[in-house]
């Protein structure tokens, strides 16, 4: 075995709570203190050296005020980010919307409270997915928007 490739150790406990304090004030630009935070923890497994940590805020205006600044972490260094803690089912259909907008089918695929929102593009207005009908009815409308551009740009060559 090589000596170099030694597996990090990682101590515990984590102090959870102090890196969800530092995440909310120095790259989010907050004012959040250990008062705001009812109970954080690690969740899941490690992976890549890294894990996840879920935080339950006492009120839900700080849970609001953190979510609605969570986009000042786009493109973090550490790839630091903050999802919902939503249940499988939902997790699922995101997954599934992150493809379409990875693929460039939709513009914007975002959470709040738990429900799923959507833009097709930058000036359509936001629709709501809440099962796979919805997304099925989605790629049925990108796919009929697709054929008739097609349609539209062969006629004007």
């Amino acid at each position: 075995m090589n000596q170099n490739l030694k597996k990090a150790k990682i101590v515990h406990p984590v102090d959870t709570d102090n890196i969800i304090l530092d995440i909310c004030n120095n790259k989010l630009g907050l004012d959040i203190g250990i008062r705001d935070i009812g109970r954080s923890h690690v969740i899941g497994k490690l992976k890549q050296g890294r894990s996840q940590v879920i935080v339950r805020f006492i009120s839900y205006r700080t849970r609001q005020l953190v979510y609605s600044n969570k986009k000042t972490l786009n493109g973090d260094p550490n790839g630091t980010f903050i999802t919902e803690n939503l249940i499988q089912f939902m997790t699922n259909l995101v997954k599934q919307l992150a493809t379409l907008k990875y693929n460039n089918k939709i513009n914007a695929c975002w959470t709040t409270d738990g429900r799923i929102f959507i833009k097709v593009n930058a000036n359509s207005q936001k629709r709501i997915i809440n099962n796979l009908n919805d997304i099925s009815d989605l790629e049925s409308d990108i796919q009929q928007f697709e054929e008739r551009t097609n349609i539209n740009n062969s006629e004007g060559m």
